[in-house]
């Protein structure tokens, strides 16, 4: 449990009822023999600021050292990794394939040579793997978020007076994957999670991880089978709709606005992140699991690590967890002969 969890790693907290959670926090509401667990350092990572700044940080390296150092090749999508295996070889070969700007049809090629590289590539690493010799078993979703609006501004429902939220209630939605019967954690019942207004008009509220499943984020629901990806959609809204007319009195039921975003799973929702079995210059950085951005800092240490170093995340019992060793022939499609 969470109560357990904290207690056992040291971190302080607070358990509120329902008098205390209404005094404390008006925009929830909770029920006779409900509790609430407070910590108050939960907080929200901002995304847009956050890439935003790294951008900003990208352009100014080359700005004060020169444009050599960041080569940004936006429009161009990665075709083919060559001289994987071949380390005496020379070094890796990165084939790109994309438009010139918007306003043209013209396609480029472009070749890139590497001593090492980082593959962090979302859900367009499924697709990939096959051409990596790699078989991970990851599963992609493309997952629906709401945003509700408050009744009224009497309540602040912004994050200078309402903490981040992980209701533990059943969304009751059963998934493909749920029914499929498969080993993975996507297929279980993960529950809500929200925020408040931060960045969007509206608290964020969703059902997590029920999303339709895809393979190929090219060939993902909305672009290919949008009558499924509506049904899923209204059901997501009306489990929320649920858990709102339960927990939060003060917003609206209906979402003014939803949004799709994809998740990369594992099946032990544990990320992957390691060096290739082949060839440690190349380090895969995968299986987020839609929780990863809120580890940035501490994975880009990681990966960055990785990439200097060539050593596999297996060598290192703190990092283990994430390396390719968990899976079968240590995630290659073809055992070594």
């Amino acid at each position: 449990s969470v109560i357990s969890t904290l207690k056992d790693l040291n971190v302080p907290f607070e358990v509120l009822g329902p008098s205390q959670m209404e005094a404390r926090f008006p925009q929830f509401s909770l029920r006779k023999n409900e509790i609430a667990v407070y910590q108050e350092d939960a907080a929200a990572a901002r995304a847009t600021p956050t890439i935003n700044a790294v951008w900003q940080y990208l352009k100014m390296l080359n700005k004060k050292k020169g444009d050599d150092i960041v080569k940004i090749f936006q429009g161009q999508n990665l075709v083919e990794v060559s001289g994987i295996g071949n380390v005496k070889g020379g070094d890796l070969s990165l084939e790109l394939n994309g438009r010139d700007d918007a306003t043209t049809t013209t396609t480029t090629t472009t070749t890139i040579k590497a001593k090492s590289i980082v593959l962090a590539m979302g859900s367009w690493i499924m697709p990939f793997l096959s051409k990596l010799g790699l078989e991970v078993p990851l599963i992609g979703t493309e997952e629906r978020v709401c945003y509700f609006k408050p009744k009224s501004q009497a309540i602040d429902h912004t994050y200078r007076s309402m903490p981040v939220f992980i209701p533990h209630f059943d969304h009751n939605i059963v998934t493909e994957l749920m029914e499929a019967g498969i080993k993975h954690e996507t297929a279980n019942d993960w529950g809500f999670y929200g925020l408040p207004e931060i960045e969007v008009p509206g608290v964020k509220l969703s059902a997590h991880h029920t999303g339709v499943s895809f393979t190929d984020p090219e060939l993902r629901p909305s672009r290919v089978d949008p009558e499924l990806s509506d049904r899923r959609k209204d059901e997501i809204v009306a489990a929320c709709a649920h858990l709102i007319s339960h927990l939060f009195p003060h917003l609206n039921l209906g979402p003014h606005k939803t949004q799709t975003c994809l998740y990369t799973s594992s099946e032990d929702h544990d990320f992957v992140i390691d060096t290739h079995p082949l060839d440690s210059r190349v380090v895969l950085a995968a299986g987020f699991s839609g929780h990863g951005f809120k580890f940035g800092p501490s994975l880009g240490d990681l990966i960055a690590n990785l990439a200097i170093e060539s050593t596999s995340t297996a060598l290192n019992p703190a990092h283990a967890r994430f390396s390719l060793k968990r899976f079968p022939n240590f995630g290659l499609a073809t055992p070594p002969g």
